[in-house]
């Protein structure tokens, strides 16, 4: 998985449609979907439940949005800085196969 992917995920959960995601993050609407099916199908569960007027997360998709934002937030170049300087320390995101299901 990649950080823009995250990024694409919560951008999908805050605006609960792809297309007004999609605009939002400057891409289209069939890109973002497809990232997001990727880390649907890489994860092994929907973490939307698509409706005729946008997506709702599902229980798995509502603790991911969780788990990214913090992940997402660790990794940016803005992150907290030690003394005046940059913190270079390593950014560790899990997931547990057990919150599949």
């Amino acid at each position: 998985m990649e950080l823009r992917q995250l990024r694409y995920v919560v951008a999908v959960a805050e605006h609960r449609h792809f297309r007004r995601a999609a605009l939002a993050l400057g891409m289209t609407q069939p890109s973002l979907s497809r990232q997001v099916g990727a880390v649907e199908q890489e994860r092994g569960t929907r973490l939307f439940e698509r409706t005729a007027r946008g997506v709702v997360p599902t229980a798995a998709g509502a603790v991911y949005v969780v788990h990214a934002r913090r992940c997402w937030s660790r990794s940016r170049p803005g992150r907290p800085r030690r003394n005046g300087r940059r913190a270079d320390w390593p950014v560790r995101c899990g997931w547990a196969s057990s919150a599949r299901r």
